[in-house]
């Protein structure tokens, strides 16, 4: 199977997956459910290889936070080693332009600094489309 197959096949098991975990008993998602669950799984594996550019290509080249993340993100990438996970994924709405999801993203320390504290925050994320995807428009913590 090409690597573009295989990576066609681990988007949609993710984006079932974390669907049923979302909603026990539900396994129809929507073209539109998919592309974003499988766009929050990219940019949280974009984090984890410590990739700016793939982690940029994730994020609308329009979007009020551009600027901003690629500059905290490189220093971050450049200070410590995280992990990374997004759980309790849930598409909330979906219109022609926008769409919001909500999840719990977890970054763990591996290594760097120490003051760094684990954390835990429930997020909104703003998707924009671009170029025939969706694309992290701006976010928004719910918790701190």
């Amino acid at each position: 199977m090409s690597r573009l197959g295989l990576s066609f096949v681990v988007t949609i098991f993710m984006t079932i997956s974390a669907q049923v975990l979302a909603e026990p008993g539900s396994f129809v998602v929507s073209e539109d459910e998919a592309m974003l669950i499988g766009a929050v799984h990219r940019q949280v594996e974009s984090m984890n290889r410590e990739d700016l550019g793939a982690y940029m290509e994730g994020i609308h080249p329009k979007a009020p936070i551009f600027d901003r993340y690629k500059i905290v993100m490189g220093q971050l990438f450049t200070v410590y080693d995280l992990s990374t996970r997004a759980e309790k994924i849930k598409v909330l709405s979906v219109d022609k332009d926008y769409a919001i999801v909500r999840l719990t993203l977890s970054k763990r320390k591996i290594q760097g600094r120490a003051n760094f504290r684990d954390t835990t925050i429930e997020s909104l994320w703003v998707y924009r489309r671009g170029s025939g995807s969706w694309l992290l428009w701006s976010t928004l913590n719910l918790s701190a």
